[in-house]
């Protein structure tokens, strides 16, 4: 069975499309399970000013794209197994926030991230 378990619709800053267009999608090209697995990061003191934090950002959309998912699910069954993920960034930096926030959620699985170092983000390398 094909698999994507690593996929971000437009509640992540660098998603493009809708999760409904990203199911349709996989089942116009054969895939039997996807995972959306929207940014949230838990940034350090030293990150770039630059570097915007998204947790107020995901926070804003959370409900919205956990009912999505929920609702796509179901819409799906027996089409595309959907899984509710999270692609939890810089967890290291504050592992309280971080239980916290997985605590407070009922996520298929976590997945973890580092994008940025004290030596600069990983588009730098």
């Amino acid at each position: 069975m094909l698999t994507d378990l690593h996929m971000h619709s437009f509640f992540s800053f660098d998603g493009k499309s809708s999760a409904e267009d990203m199911c349709i999608s996989a089942v116009d090209k054969g895939i039997g399970s996807i995972a959306f697995t929207e940014h949230y990061d838990i940034l350090p003191t030293w990150a770039t000013p630059d570097r915007v934090d998204n947790r107020t950002e995901y926070t804003a959309c959370d409900k919205e794209a956990y009912e999505t998912i929920l609702s796509l699910k179901e819409k799906y069954t027996g089409k595309l197994n959907i899984i509710y993920s999270i692609e939890l960034g810089q967890s290291h930096h504050d592992l309280e926030a971080s239980h916290a926030f997985i605590d407070a959620h009922c996520f298929d699985f976590v997945l973890g991230s580092i994008h940025q170092t004290r030596y600069g983000n990983y588009s730098d390398y």
